[in-house]
Order: structure tokens, then C-alpha cells, then sequence
């Protein structure tokens, strides 16, 4: 209300809206925040991620090349676009952008998980327990990491 044309609220507002169910005063804000600042990476995956919600994916993936375009070399909008594109079953250009991410920044745990289950689900299934297991390392809280281990591999993941 004090600044209507700021960029930053509008996104966050979008995010939380998005969050609350209510898609359609998100996207508005959220279209409104990249139109107030195009250079934003995240509005643009923001809002990339409720257009894929919503099933508009050609528009969706318009937004993760705008986040893209704004930090190419930056873990995650490849990491975005590699799990819409492993999503739309476009497994090469998943795995291009995986690596990408995986460049750019090799420690980041959610990037660890959701690469080392594609890994799974392509049939790689040792890379893939070994993605996981870096994920737990770099954060021991991640269930979602621990859980999937636990069911590839059997083990406890404390154990390695």
C-alpha cells in the first residue's frame, strides 16, 4: 500500500498467495512484479512455478527461460528448468540443465535430491544413492533425502 510500484512486494505477495491457493491474485502480482522489474530472476521463477502449477507450461517455461536469461551461470534456475523439463519428459535437456546446476554450485541439497532422483529413475541407481547421500550430508534435516535412501538402498543413511 505505501509503494504500490515496488517490484519485491508484489513478488512475495504473489509467492504467498500461490501458497494460500488463491492462483489467480497471484499471478497478477506476480506478472506485475516482473513487469516492474524484468531483471528479477526470481519473480520470473516464481511466477514460472505457478504457471506450471496451473498446467499453462509453454508459459511456464517462457518465465524459467526469463529467470534463466537473468543468471545463466547461477545453480538454480538450470536446477528449475531441469526438473520442468525431467517433469515434461525431456530427459536430455533435464540432464544438460542438472548439470548445470550442478556446476554452479554443488552443495545445495534440494539440487543433490532431486538430481539423484532422476539418476533413479533413469536407471542409475548407484549415481543416484550417491546423490542422496551428499544431499543428507549437506543437510542431515532433509527427509525427503533420507527417506528416498532409505527406500533405494535399504540402509540407514547415517551410515553411508
Amino acid at each position: 500500500e505505501l509503494d504500490s510500484d515496488y517490484a519485491g512486494a508484489h513478488r512475495e505477495l504473489g509467492w504467498i498467495l500461490r501458497k494460500e491457493k488463491q492462483f489467480d491474485l497471484a499471478e497478477y502480482h506476480l506478472r506485475r512484479a516482473v513487469e516492474l522489474n524484468p531483471a528479477d530472476g526470481c519473480g520470473w521463477t516464481y511466477l514460472g512455478n505457478l504457471l506450471w502449477g496451473k498446467g499453462d507450461f509453454s508459459a511456464a517455461e517462457d518465465a524459467f527461460w526469463n529467470a534463466h536469461d537473468r543468471a545463466p551461470s547461477e545453480w538454480h534456475p538450470n536446477w528449475e528448468l531441469a526438473c520442468f523439463y525431467e517433469d515434461r519428459g525431456d530427459k536430455e535437456r533435464a540432464a544438460r540443465f542438472y548439470h548445470k546446476a550442478l556446476l554452479a554450485s554443488s552443495n545445495e541439497a534440494v539440487l543433490l535430491f532431486h538430481y539423484g532422483r532422476f539418476l533413479i529413475r533413469q536407471g542409475d541407481r548407484e549415481s543416484g544413492k550417491e546423490c542422496l547421500q551428499r544431499a543428507y550430508r549437506v543437510d542431515p534435516e532433509y527427509d525427503k533425502a533420507r527417506q528416498l535412501l532409505r527406500e533405494v538402498g535399504g540402509a540407514n543413511p547415517d551410515e553411508g
